[in-house]
């Protein structure tokens, strides 16, 4: 990345994780929501728009972006790239989500999958 390009790209100072919507998972839905984030000179998101994306994980990765904070002295626009993906049920007795944030660009929701039972 250029000087210029990491002097343009804002800081985020607050930041909230979140989970993998249930209903998601239930249903094993994985994917990559992109959203695209317009920010005020306040630092705070002002608008989102989904760029790609099931629609059922994009409401998740819209309300968490909305809670970024961002450190800037100017209106801009960045893009952001929410994969949600599911593990194998018997790799992880994990409960809750990991979520890895690779700051501004990238977040990681892993989740274990619900087991399907067959009859």
């Amino acid at each position: 990345m250029s000087q210029t390009a990491q002097q343009d790209t804002p800081c985020v100072i607050h930041i909230e994780s979140l989970g993998y919507p249930e209903v998601a998972r239930a249903a094993h839905v994985e994917g990559v929501v992109a959203l695209r984030l317009n920010i005020g000179s306040d630092g705070r998101v002002k608008s989102i728009a989904k760029l790609d994306g099931p629609d059922i994980l994009a409401a998740a990765a819209e309300a968490n972006a909305s809670t970024w904070v961002f450190s800037s002295d100017r209106e801009r626009t960045i893009e952001v790239r929410y994969e949600f993906r599911l593990e194998p049920a018997a790799a992880s007795e994990r409960v809750t989500p990991e979520v890895r944030f690779d700051l501004p660009s990238h977040v990681l929701i892993l989740m274990p999958a619900r087991p399907i039972y067959v009859n």
